[in-house]
């Protein structure tokens, strides 16, 4: 027998912002890369927040193509009809790498078959138990769930039994072990089983995990030590952010170990001479923004899972002798990932309270929250009535909690990260409308009518620049480059060097190595 070929298959879309999955396989060996969220289908299919019927478990994302159709990779106890793979080709995978916590990459794992052992960082686990803690229904089930059933009257539905049992993925961390506090969250969950250290071993290919710099903490590169030679996923990244460093590490290393291809993310390719602006440059301008907004309260519109950004209000916060006030979503966010990973733990940092909203009733997870942070909890009327104390933290609340707040004169300070699907640009428009309605000044963000103009020192890209794409290129120099994530793959042609060849990649068709 020869050396087993590599093949490399994209199941799910290539292009813009959209639902990256990868097939990796080598002799009957068979992993993923990412089961995402197809963003652009999905926003376009479902606008103004309406959401894929969950009862229906992941059919109905079956039959609208916003998961690929291959068998062996999905939950059979959420399907309903079971012809609907009957003609789909077998998969099988025994592993998945996730390289990070945003839903173009890991936002369908609740689809996942519960055999398949999933590979991530022990950030990017602690924000997906965060987001299975707080959510409701079939798309929480990221680190535990409960299998369906099929509804007993009613035909084609399905529905999680009342006290089902709560079993936990085999997550495996691929930066260390869980520590102690993380074990003790995932028991409370329900169960602590399959929770650790990976072996570092998938589909029967050893990898290496490589942290970079991304707009989400704990963001991933693999590296698969396969038969044919190295093969290079890079995930997500960027150099201009506070694990920059990380970033040029993996650069580095690949120069000295060229890969036999590379698999790189293209989002800004051909936007040359666009602002780069570094974390710590917006940071410094949301410090200025807090420090000048005298006694008003200052509104702070950050993206959910940008810790890094929260951050840097947070720091404002505290140099103006204010409480950086968070939504209770948020904060659950913010223990998950200190439990996970001390390194990134902000839940303790002074200055930082909890927004306590009116609710006619609460969920459990929520009463657990407010017993252990009642010295920390902030309601509507205490904003409205000293807010010179306090920036307000948007991500996780809705615009109704802004009518009990009632930011009459407030400024508004929008900083994400600039990449935004039709729904989002949809509601910035309405923030747009609430901002008018209550007299807010706004920074970052410009309204004109349904269009949104976004400021660049506030909005800092969690992607490569153009022209760091080409020097990736230039120094790792792959002998086979594969672009994805990207609008004009084509364009990779023109910036690789010699000795480089480029395969533009397309859903369902296999890139070989022999």
């Amino acid at each position: 027998m020869g050396t087993p070929r590599v093949r490399l298959t994209p199941l799910g879309s290539l292009y813009q912002v959209q639902g990256s999955i990868w097939q990796i396989q080598q002799g009957r060996g068979n992993l993923l890369t990412d089961i995402g969220t197809n963003m652009h289908a999905t926003s376009r299919l479902f606008p103004g927040g309406s959401r894929i019927r969950d009862n229906r478990g992941i059919d109905d994302a079956l039959r609208l193509n916003l998961l690929p159709h291959v068998d062996g990779i999905y939950r059979e106890d959420a399907i309903v009809d079971s012809s609907i793979l009957e003609e789909a080709e077998d998969v099988d995978p025994t592993d998945l790498l996730g390289t990070h916590k945003h839903e173009d990459h890991l936002g369908q794992l609740h689809a996942l078959h519960p055999s398949i052992r999933v590979h991530v960082s022990r950030a990017a686990a602690g924000s997906l138990h965060a987001a299975h803690v707080c959510g409701q229904g079939l798309k929480s089930e990221t680190t535990h769930y409960t299998e369906r059933r099929p509804h007993p009257t009613e035909r084609g539905i399905l529905e999680r039994p009342r006290n089902g049992e709560v079993l936990a993925r085999p997550l495996q961390l691929v930066d260390g072990p869980p520590t102690d506090a993380m074990l003790a969250m995932w028991r409370a969950a329900g169960s602590d089983a399959g929770l650790s250290q990976s072996d570092m071993i998938a589909g029967g290919i050893p990898f290496r995990a490589h942290g970079v710099d991304h707009s989400v903490f704990g963001a991933v590169a693999y590296e698969l030590l396969t038969a044919q030679g190295p093969v290079l996923h890079m995930g997500d990244l960027r150099l201009h952010g506070s694990m920059g460093h990380l970033t040029e590490r993996l650069i580095s290393h690949a120069e000295k170990n060229r890969p036999r291809l590379m698999l790189l993310e293209g989002t800004r390719l051909g936007r040359e001479g666009e602002p780069e602006v570094t974390e710590r440059a917006c940071a410094a301008t949301i410090s200025k923004l807090v420090k000048g907004a005298g006694r008003r309260l200052v509104v702070a519109c950050v993206g959910p899972n940008h810790l890094e950004r929260l951050g840097a209000f947070l720091g404002a916060a505290q140099r103006s002798k204010r409480r950086l006030v968070v939504s209770p979503r948020t904060m659950v966010l913010l223990e998950a990932m200190g439990a996970a990973d001390p390194y990134y733990d902000m839940s303790r940092q002074p200055g930082l309270a909890l927004y306590d909203p009116p609710m006619s009733a609460r969920p459990r997870w929520h009463k657990e929250l407010r017993e252990r942070n009642q010295h920390r909890l902030i309601p509507p009327e205490e904003i409205s009535k000293d807010a010179r104390r306090f920036v307000l933290l948007r991500a996780h609340l809705s615009n109704n909690d802004l009518l009990d707040v009632k930011p009459h004169g407030a400024l508004l300070v929008y900083s994400s990260s600039a990449a935004y699907s039709d729904h989002a640009r949809s509601e910035h428009a309405a923030l747009g409308l609430w901002a008018q309605m209550f007299g807010m000044e706004t920074e970052g963000i410009a309204f004109s009518g349904s269009r949104c103009d976004y400021d660049p020192r506030l909005n800092p890209s969690g992607h490569l620049s153009h022209e760091d794409i080409v020097e990736v290129v230039d120094r790792v120099r792959p002998e086979i480059l594969v672009p994805h994530h990207c609008a004009q793959p084509e364009m990779f042609k023109d910036i690789a060097p010699k000795g480089v060849r480029v395969v533009i990649p397309e859903v369902g068709r296999t890139i070989t190595l022999r």
